[in-house]
């Protein structure tokens, strides 16, 4: 891997294999230890790592945010260069193949809505630094992602959860009533002790 420098709180020089992380993300400037992409024959736009750099300076995200940014970005790239188009000359319609075409793959509407967020947030930069002319991500809705249904307990682990209080002292009879009003009114915790 590529060795990075950087200086530590209080000077301290530190060197590390994979990334200069602190307590905040990334201490060094991302591009200097983005990896090479695994397609050779697609070399990385110019604009990736500056656009990298640039969130990663102005918004402070974490390692894992700009990786996810990368391989998101990488991958339209690839896909774009199949069909002659590049990162500066896509539209609306090419975002709208790309996700139409992942979403035929299986890709599932929070990696596509993730995918969206990505594009809007590096095709808005390109748009402020003067790169393009329209921001190509601007009509595009996000995909519902839904919301994911509680998991409900069954008659048999309710019975023990409300078995568990010690019913001999105080705190052992406030904690059944409220497994209780729980239980039978469908209050979250939350609004119960709030």
């Amino acid at each position: 891997g590529i060795r990075a420098v950087c200086f530590a709180g209080g000077g301290r020089k530190s060197t590390s294999a994979h990334s200069c992380e602190g307590r905040h993300g990334p201490r060094f400037p991302w591009s200097a230890y983005c990896p090479p992409t695994m397609d050779e024959s697609v070399q990385i736009d110019p604009s990736v790592p500056r656009f990298l750099d640039a969130v990663w300076m102005e918004r402070g995200l974490s390692a894992n945010t700009l990786a996810a940014y990368r391989a998101d970005l990488l991958s339209l790239q690839r896909w774009l260069a199949k069909r002659g188009r590049t990162l500066r000359s896509v539209d609306r319609a090419d975002l709208l193949d790309f996700i139409a075409s992942k979403a035929e793959g299986g890709a599932r509407p929070r990696s596509t809505a993730r995918q969206l967020s990505s594009f809007r947030c590096f095709f808005r930069q390109q748009l402020r630094d003067g790169a393009i002319k329209e921001d190509p991500t601007l009509d595009i809705s996000m995909p519902r992602t839904g919301r994911a249904l509680p998991k409900s307990l069954t008659e048999e682990e309710v019975e023990r959860l409300l078995a568990a209080p010690d019913l001999s002292g105080a705190l052992g009879i406030r904690d059944r009533t409220m497994l209780e009003v729980l239980y039978a009114t469908g209050l979250r915790v939350s609004e119960l002790v709030g």
